[in-house]
């Protein structure tokens, strides 16, 4: 139950708020504002009703005192006044409060403001609270990555040109890294779902995915068949010029690890942290950045083709919010591509 402050040196006004509040909130009634800040060190409030015309303390040098303090800075304040003056509104604006309410006051029109104001102040406080730990994990998310591309690229020197040596290294760190970045992401409070490991919306992905994915294989062929059929050598002399072996089906692993770093963590998270008014096409645009640096080692024409599908698969992601109909495309472009040789 929220803990209601209500101040007023009227007690006729204590007593008809308390009694419009009892049993909805937990109502503290106190006649000054000396009263309120002595029972406001053991009882931390959710909104305070500060009457603006006091002795001793008015309503204004209160809420002075009140943004002063560290502990009541961020505690939501509403007025009550008989004034009905734009200067007072203006001065009472300016000092911190959220709203004035005029006196002899409705208890359905109170009950109705205190229920808005802390509905407010709640989803206030969990945007501030998400954007903390979202950029706490960013930041954390970053390191693995460093560690994450160092670990590739220690991978592909130690193999000594043994592809299967450096197919093992690679996945198990991508799996290490997968590993630390859920263990501390479920740490800080979220959830699988956060990252786009749901079956929601996952029919309509897989759908646009297979549709895409398809579309794209088609131009791959038609593309190399005219090559080849003119006599001209692009990465071998036929058009399926590769194999399909063991590391068909190691992929299957490598893209669904891949978009859940790079679609559920990071743009995620920056989806989250980022006010875009582009429709998140900043938040798009920087983790397609991120997935091509992923693919650095590979060579820099692979990185930037890498980049150009992960834009894509980023619009796809942040419209059906799952990584299952990404992943499926990662791996049909980028599995039966090597395949085509392109």
């Amino acid at each position: 139950m929220k803990t209601i402050f209500i101040v007023d040196d009227n007690e006729t006004n204590l007593m008809t708020a308390r009694i419009a509040l009892d049993g909805k909130y937990k109502v503290f009634a106190l006649p000054s504002a000396a009263g309120m800040f002595k029972l406001a060190e053991k009882i931390l409030p959710d909104l305070i009703l500060l009457d603006v015309d006091m002795p001793e303390m008015n309503g204004f040098e209160a809420m002075e005192v009140l943004k002063s303090n560290e502990k009541l800075k961020s505690v939501p304040v509403v007025f009550l006044t008989a004034k009905n003056d734009a200067e007072s509104e203006i001065c009472g604006f300016e000092k911190g409060a959220l709203d004035f309410i005029n006196k002899p006051f409705s208890p359905p029109v109170l009950i109705k403001r205190i229920e808005m104001h802390i509905e407010i102040d709640k989803l206030i406080k969990e945007s501030i609270q998400m954007r903390k730990v979202s950029t706490s994990f960013l930041t954390t998310a970053l390191v693995v990555l460093c560690f994450y591309c160092f670990g590739l690229l220690f991978a592909e020197y130690f193999s000594f040109g043994a592809d299967s040596k450096y197919n093992f290294s690679a996945r198990i760190v991508e799996i290490v890294s997968l590993t630390v970045l859920l263990i501390i992401g479920r740490k800080m409070g979220f959830s699988l779902e956060d990252f786009g490991f749901t079956l929601k919306g996952a029919k309509r992905s897989i759908i646009e995915s297979l549709l895409f994915s398809a579309g794209i294989l088609a131009i791959f062929v038609i593309a190399k068949f005219w090559l080849v059929s003119r006599g001209i050598t692009f990465l071998g002399a036929t058009v399926f010029s590769g194999s399909i072996d063991i590391t068909l089906i190691i992929y299957i692993p490598v893209a669904i690890l891949q978009e859940f770093i790079a679609r559920g963590i990071f743009q995620s998270t920056l989806l989250r942290l980022m006010d875009d008014k582009t429709g998140g096409l900043s938040a798009i645009a920087l983790c397609s950045l991120i997935f091509a640096v992923l693919h650095l080692h590979m060579s820099l024409s692979y990185a930037l083709v890498s980049m150009v599908f992960s834009f894509i698969w980023g619009f796809m992601y942040k419209r059906h919010k799952t990584i299952i109909g990404v992943s499926i495309s990662h791996y049909l472009i980028g599995g039966i591509g090597g395949i085509l040789g392109v």
